[in-house]
């Protein structure tokens, strides 16, 4: 066989993709893992039969490789575990939420004071004290944010619509109100600066406005003179965890509570009654007072809190 210098390239790319199919269809396991289920296509792998086929895939699955099995779906290692052995998974200690949470997205190394154990401690204060006791005052605005956004991201539902990821749909709602009561609708530098500014000259005429950036800077702990970088950093770090905490845990109980009524036709009607019935009498524009009377409904979300709950923390 005769190699000549045009040759030796077309050779190592023959090398290069034959090992990284090798590489790709060898998906990378740790010891003690599940069997892998064989696949033939590289990259795809079982992500066609996990999306279309589910049910019987699984099931022969688990008659060939036992239970717990692995499978390659979406360019990732997926392992799972039938409900025979279910509980042992949730009841390990080698599983938690908060350590997966921090591979998966890995805000720690972003936000220096995410780590800091006295964080979630001013996080729950803030909220109790900035944004829980004047909820009534904070209810006009939220229900026009919130209107925007689900006019936006669900829209006219005259015909029936198909919504795949109710999670990240209630995300994206639940971000403009969130937005708009801890940071309102402009940049940060520019309206701290004004802030104090204003709180100088006019002294005790000055008209806090409603949101937490004006509680913060009430508190002692945020209390400053001048608007710094490192000031703006810390302001902004508090504020982004707020944020994310907030929408994350906002949708998620949504989300959960969206299920729990669908399982539940028996209380629609008159959940839908009640609705009905509140909406004609604020006629568009809920205030505190409506809020209370939607009695039914209220009952119905107690209930589906209190049943939620976050399985390997």
């Amino acid at each position: 066989m005769h190699f000549s210098f045009e040759t030796i390239p077309a050779f190592v790319w023959a090398l290069i993709t034959t090992y990284a199919i090798y590489w790709i269809k060898n998906s990378r396991l740790s010891k003690n893992e599940p069997p892998m289920v064989p696949y033939k296509i590289p990259i795809i792998g079982h992500t066609l039969n996990y999306l279309f086929n589910a049910k019987n895939f699984m099931a022969e699955c688990r008659q060939k490789y036992g239970d717990p099995f692995n499978i390659y779906v979406f360019s990732q290692v997926m392992t799972i575990a039938g409900n025979e052995i279910a509980h042992e998974v949730f009841r390990t200690d080698v599983f938690s939420l908060s350590s997966a949470t921090r591979d998966t997205f890995p805000l720690h190394r972003v936000l220096k004071s995410f780590d800091e154990p006295e964080t979630i401690k001013r996080v729950v204060k803030t909220i109790r004290e900035g944004i829980t006791a004047k909820l009534p005052l904070y209810t006009g605005r939220m229900q026009k944010q919130l209107m925007i956004s689900i006019n936006k991201e669900i829209g006219d539902c005259s015909n029936p619509k198909f919504f795949i990821t109710a999670n990240k749909d209630f995300s994206s709602i639940i971000a403009r109100p969130v937005a708009d009561i801890l940071v309102g609708q402009k940049h940060l530098r520019p309206v701290l600066e004004k802030r104090l500014k204003d709180k100088e000259i006019l002294d005790d005429k000055y008209e806090p406005p409603l949101d937490i950036i004006e509680y913060l800077l009430k508190n002692p702990e945020y209390e400053t003179k001048v608007i710094t970088d490192d000031y703006l950093n810390k302001i902004c770090d508090f504020l982004f965890i707020i944020i994310v905490v907030s929408i994350h845990t906002t949708s998620r109980h949504l989300t959960s509570a969206l299920y729990d009524f669908a399982g539940r036709p028996e209380l629609w009607d008159d959940i839908y009654e009640e609705q009905v019935r509140i909406d004609k009498e604020c006629n568009g524009e809920l205030s505190s007072q409506h809020i209370n009377k939607m009695v039914k409904l209220d009952s119905f979300l107690r209930e589906s809190l209190r049943t939620i709950d976050t399985v390997g923390m």
